[in-house]
């Protein structure tokens, strides 16, 4: 039978004590009632707690209502104004990381011209040697 009477928690919070016995059905129940009994206490104490905290709020005045709803939209705008900046935060982000990637395709692209334009001045400069040496030798 379970030992509702030990508390074996310090273990791990589900542990329970069981241990044998000889036990008669009234002995089990006058135990099981005296563990259900408090906890029973407790739920409807704290069912009265928050009917009356129900009834405080409905009966509370209209005003108050309004600042917190004033304050529940400030509060509504604020956030999404926050989500909005991350949002732009992050669109910024991917468009400097695109420039970036941009701007080192640009430089590829710069050098490859030059290193295409010295190539052509050095075949420009070969012909011309040429033309003046085939006239030279004319």
């Amino acid at each position: 039978y379970r030992n509702t009477g030990a508390d074996a928690t310090f273990l791990a919070g589900w542990a329970v004590v069981f241990e044998r016995a000889d036990l008669s059905r009234r002995s089990i129940v006058e135990r099981y009632e005296q563990l259900v009994a408090p906890l029973q206490q407790e739920v409807a104490d704290k069912r009265r707690a928050l009917l009356e905290a129900h009834r405080q709020q409905a009966s509370g005045p209209a005003s108050s209502m309004v600042d917190s709803d004033k304050e529940f939209l400030a509060r509504h705008a604020d956030l999404t104004a926050r989500d909005h900046v991350i949002g732009l935060e992050a669109s910024l982000s991917a468009a400097e990381a695109k420039l970036r990637d941009v701007r080192s395709r640009n430089r590829q692209l710069r050098d490859k011209l030059e290193a295409v334009e010295a190539h052509a001045q050095a075949g420009f400069a070969r012909k011309v040697v040429r033309r003046l040496r085939r006239g030279l030798t004319r």
